[in-house]
Parts: structure tokens; C-alpha cells; sequence
């Protein structure tokens, strides 16, 4: 979701974690430091062992407003405000699916498909998106190392048969593996 608030990639990240809960068999709680493409930087975290109510924080703090939840403080859009502007919304804070998107979401996708439009989001952005997990992983695996992204660079020569493929600077893609050697990998 920050990707596609700020309009931004992600171009490294290192993370940590931990949790006290062992049945998981993954770190429940993960905090992540992340570099933009523009230099700015961030905190992107989550908890799955925390002992409370269901809830989906978002912050994003800029040089001209901050958005907290449903909060907006923007002293060059609202002038007059002495304090945060609270925006009228159903926010995400139960387990509770039926105020979530998926009908609009599902709609959207049919209509692209019938008018042959793009999609939003789209593979590419699904495929940037995972590699920020896969990287935040990586980095938790190697205590903290940075991750530089991107982890994948689609080419468009012909490899192995004249299959198109994937380029990899890292092929690790499971827990705890440290980054292998450079590997390219024809797409199936």
C-alpha cells in the first residue's frame, strides 16, 4: 500500500524480527527500514503475536501533512485546522470483511479484462511488491543485512532455448538461506 500511496519503489530495506509466540513458524513481528527511489526513507512493520484488537494503523508523514488512520493534518489544504482533520471512513479494524473492497476489487478486474485495459495494481506492481517481502525476509535471515533491490530484472533475450527469462541478483527465495551466487532462470 506505501508503494502505491507515495507513487515510489522501494530500492532497499534491512528488517529484523522476532515474536514470542513459537508456534509460527516465521518471525510474527518484522519492522523493516526502507529506502525510496527519491532518498526519503521509512518504517514498515507488522505484528501477528501482539496480544489485542484486530487493527491497521497507516502513517505517512511528508513534508507538507501527515495522515494517521482517518486523520489528515495539512496546513497548505486546510489551512484553518488547529489540529488533525478526522476524514469520515469505515477503517479496517476487525477481522470483519464486509465493509473491505473485494466487490469493487473483483469488478475492476472483470471490466479490464472485457475492455482489455490494465489493471491497478498490475503483475509488475505485484511482482515489485513481493520482492519488498522477499527482501524485508532476507534481510531478517541475515540479521538486518541490506537488501538493495530490485531482486529481479526481467529480460527480454532468449535463454535456454529460446525461452524468455529472469534475471536474479540473489536466488534466495527461502527462510534463512544466505544470497546465493547470480543464477538465471527461464520462465515456465
Amino acid at each position: 500500500m506505501v508503494r502505491w500511496l507515495t507513487g515510489l519503489e522501494i530500492v532497499e530495506v534491512s528488517a529484523f524480527g522476532g515474536g514470542w509466540d513459537k508456534d509460527y513458524e516465521y518471525p510474527a513481528t518484522v519492522v523493516a527500514a526502507v529506502k525510496w527511489s527519491n532518498g526519503a526513507v521509512g518504517k514498515v512493520s507488522s505484528s501477528v503475536d501482539c496480544v489485542m484488537p484486530y487493527q491497521f494503523n497507516i502513517d505517512i508523514m511528508g513534508d507538507k501533512g501527515s495522515i494517521r488512520d482517518n486523520k489528515v493534518w495539512a496546513t497548505e489544504l486546510i489551512p484553518e485546522a488547529g489540529g488533525w482533520t478526522e476524514v469520515p471512513a469505515i477503517l479496517p479494524d476487525s477481522g470483519e470483511v464486509e465493509h473491505h473492497p473485494f466487490e469493487g476489487e473483483i469488478n475492476h478486474m472483470v471490466d479490464c479484462i472485457l475492455n482489455d485495459t490494465r489493471p491497478l495494481p498490475d503483475v509488475e506492481d505485484a511482482v515489485n511488491t513481493h520482492e519488498v517481502c522477499i527482501a524485508i525476509d532476507m534481510s531478517v535471515a541475515n540479521g538486518g543485512e541490506v537488501v538493495k533491490l530490485p531482486l529481479i530484472t526481467f529480460t527480454s533475450r532468449h535463454m535456454r532455448g529460446g525461452a524468455p527469462g529472469i534475471h536474479l541478483r540473489s536466488a534466495v527465495f527461502a527462510r534463512g538461506c544466505r544470497p546465493g551466487a547470480l543464477s538465471q532462470i527461464p520462465l515456465m
